[in-house]
């Protein structure tokens, strides 16, 4: 329980910041978030009882609602169009299956391997303290990122695929693939959290969407939702054949 004091207090100033201006309200809600981040580091220097498989479980939901954040964006543009009595355009439908391709994209992202392969290796610690500080960095300040970068994708996508024959706003680009990029270095984080290695691909997937997000100034809405979902079906393409072939060399060395 003594743990949670530095929540409750973060909570008290979050809700008092929520009645003031915006430069006040602003300042207590910084305030606020270095509560936490002490709380949470003065939290990994003791032990704590934790159930992987309830941690890894508890934060996928987490993920799961984040991404229903990009289900309301679709819909969207179909309650607009349909309420005005008009009907969906060719390009309206297409961005809609572009941008129902990118959701799945990203849950493919986390849940096909990350998810189970983090549960996994906080299993391996035996020692109370270090299975805190493992949830902290990977279900806390890696999920963090992991969780803001959908919501902010999220953001973006829906103004997108509000008007996908239009070039979107500066700000509606990135917050689409800047939000995407915060997603995959999440993810990056808490592998090199759990494994000590790096994931080039993902890495290399966030520096292609940084590249696009910047140089598609006049791309379309329609075509720059392809791009990055052309963008992340390479990375993870090419991440799963690694990963594959290595495990194949791992359980039988002799087939290489």
């Amino acid at each position: 329980m003594k743990y949670s004091t530095t929540n409750w207090m973060a909570v008290a100033l979050m809700i008092v910041g929520g009645f003031l201006d915006r430069t006040p309200r602003i300042t207590l809600w910084c305030i606020a978030m270095a509560v936490i981040i002490a709380g949470t580091i003065g939290a990994g220097r003791h032990a704590w009882m934790i159930r992987p498989g309830h941690f890894a479980e508890r934060h996928g939901l987490i993920t799961i609602i984040a991404l229903g954040e990009l289900i309301v964006a679709l819909g969207l543009p179909v309650v607009e169009t349909l309420g005005d009595d008009g009907d969906l355009s060719g390009e309206t439908l297409v961005a809609l299956v572009a941008a129902g391709a990118y959701a799945a994209l990203i849950w493919w992202s986390i849940f096909d391997r990350p998810l189970r392969a983090l549960e996994h290796r906080h299993d391996l610690h035996d020692d109370p303290t270090e299975r805190g500080r493992y949830a902290r960095d990977v279900y806390t300040y890696a999920w963090l990122a992991i969780v803001a970068g959908i919501v902010l994708a999220a953001a973006g996508l829906e103004e997108i695929v509000l008007h996908p024959s239009e070039v979107p706003d500066t700000a509606f680009r990135w917050m689409f693939l800047g939000g995407t990029v915060l997603t995959m270095i999440g993810v990056g984080i808490a592998i090199l959290r759990a494994f000590t290695k790096i994931t080039f691909e993902r890495t290399a997937g966030a520096a292609g969407l940084v590249a696009l997000a910047a140089l598609a100034t006049s791309l379309e809405g329609l075509a720059l939702v392809i791009a990055a979902d052309l963008v992340i079906v390479v990375m993870l393409a090419v991440e799963h054949v690694r990963v594959e072939a290595r495990y194949r060399n791992e359980v039988d060395p002799a087939a290489t």
